[in-house]
């Protein structure tokens, strides 16, 4: 980040907003600001929407949404003097949240999501039969001595307890430049204060849902999960794997485990024509149905419609600290629809578990002549093609040129192009993972393309030199 602060063309001070993934996104970007300073877009001439979080002597802890920041590029923002921002809005008592897409209601009585009504579907997402409610907190006692995790025949069925949150307080809502965010907080076992943020964005048709809370020392056997019980009949579900699309009923393998699965970027369920789906971002374990009970069957068939974060534990005997305490925090993004494509589940989970990385170019850093990049938007390296992303973009091992791997997510063939405004690129060539080439490949208008079997990986080594030299 420093080298790229040094090589744009920009007096400081500044502030650049770097997206490494290979699409233009936007996304909520944090940072301290000095009391009296303004960010303003070098593209649009705009300051940008502050949302004032906390005050610091002299500074104030800020949130905004940077706006499309290019493929692998950035966008970068003048620090200049400004008039004084607008005092904060007061969040109000509420319930309740909407936008264009959602209306999402919590139970002030039990702790937590009651209902996610989706507008565009027109239907109720949440299963009003469940024992638990959206997002909710669910500590699991017991396990001790049990076939929990092992299989094992004279080890005796886990006898665990399930224990959800419970009432929520102080629950407020507020409105903010880039959506609305409902805040309340509730209590459960062993973590008697956990605070939680809802947001809905303008133009987005997703849900963020923020956990933090302390957890306290518990020196036995325990596992703490966050429920998503969806109303999806005759429940279907889905993860994204390794490198593809996996569905347990369908696609597991004889003995393989059925009560816990990693999803790479999210999961989901269908049934009754809708679709949801939760990407863990700060959890990979999820169960589906149930909570894991050590029970190993031998067909995957779900109890239910819900997906389980399956966020902590302390089975596993060795190599894990037995007491799991602290200070934790738990994101989750959901979103739905009659159906979801793979490859766009695949690509918000990017954006969710990536965030937009920031640096800034002080007061005190270098002035006069700086480096030839734009200080306004640019991208070193996009990648164009439905289902395609962009795994790795490095120096070749061998330093001859630069290796850029690229991977298949919607499940069919397809064309990728690799493009650049500010690289042009010389020689390509096919290799594989061990950056051996392979055969050469046409450049096309400057830009390399290449096709893609279903859930292909692909590896290519490029020659390439900054555009104009």
């Amino acid at each position: 980040m420093s080298r790229l602060l040094e090589s744009i063309g920009i007096e400081p001070p500044a502030m650049v907003v770097f997206n490494s993934l290979g699409h233009e996104r936007s996304g909520l970007v944090e940072m301290d600001l000095s009391n009296g300073v303004q960010l303003v877009d070098t593209e649009t001439g705009q300051p940008a929407a502050l949302e004032r979080l906390r005050v610091g002597e002299g500074y104030r802890r800020v949130r905004f949404l940077a706006s499309r920041v290019p493929a692998m590029g950035y966008r970068v923002y003048r620090m200049q003097g400004g008039q004084a921002a607008p005092a904060a809005p007061e969040p109000k008592p509420a319930n309740a949240i909407e936008n264009e897409f959602y209306r999402v209601t919590i139970d002030p009585h039990r702790g937590g999501v009651s209902s996610v009504f989706d507008k565009q579907a027109g239907r109720e997402l949440v299963d009003s039969r469940s024992p638990y409610l959206l997002g909710q907190y669910v500590y699991v006692a017991g396990g001790d001595d049990s076939r929990l995790i092992h299989i094992s025949e004279h080890l005796p069925t886990a006898n665990l307890t399930v224990s959800p949150a419970e009432a929520a307080a102080e629950a407020t809502a507020l409105e903010t430049p880039w959506g609305e965010q409902l805040q309340y907080r509730v209590s459960g076992l062993h973590a008697p204060r956990i605070d939680v943020e809802i947001r809905l964005f303008h133009g987005e048709k997703k849900i963020e849902i923020v956990n933090r809370f302390q957890k306290e020392p518990v020196n036995v056997k325990e596992a703490i999960y966050f429920a998503f019980p969806f109303a999806a009949p005759q429940p279907q579900f889905e993860y994204e794997g390794q490198n593809g699309t996996v569905n347990p009923a369908r696609d597991e393998l004889a003995g393989g485990c059925r009560e816990w699965y990693t999803a790479g970027h999210w999961s989901s369920v269908s049934g009754g024509g809708i679709t949801a789906a939760v990407i863990p971002v700060d959890a990979p374990l999820v169960s589906f149905g149930d909570i894991n009970r050590g029970l190993w069957p031998e067909k995957f068939e779900p109890k239910s419609s819900t997906i389980f974060s399956y966020a902590l534990n302390n089975y596993w005997h060795t190599n894990f600290p037995r007491v799991q305490s602290g200070e934790f925090t738990f994101r989750y993004v959901i979103t739905s629809g009659a159906t979801l494509d793979p490859a766009a589940l695949s690509r918000l989970g990017r954006e969710s578990l990536t965030p937009l990385e920031t640096g800034e170019l002080g007061g005190n850093d270098k002035r006069g002549l700086r480096g030839s990049l734009p200080a306004t938007p640019a991208s070193f390296l996009g990648v164009d093609g439905d289902g395609v992303e962009l795994e790795t973009f490095k120096p070749a091992e061998d330093g001859n040129g630069y290796i850029v791997r690229l991977l298949e997510t919607a499940g069919h063939a397809g064309r990728a192009r690799i493009s650049s405004r500010l690289i042009e690129f010389s020689r390509a060539w096919l290799c594989n993972a061990a950056e051996d080439n392979l055969r050469e490949i046409s450049l096309s208008s400057g830009g390399v393309e290449v096709d893609l079997s279903p859930y292909a990986i692909v590896s290519l080594r490029v020659l390439a030199r900054p555009a104009g030299r």
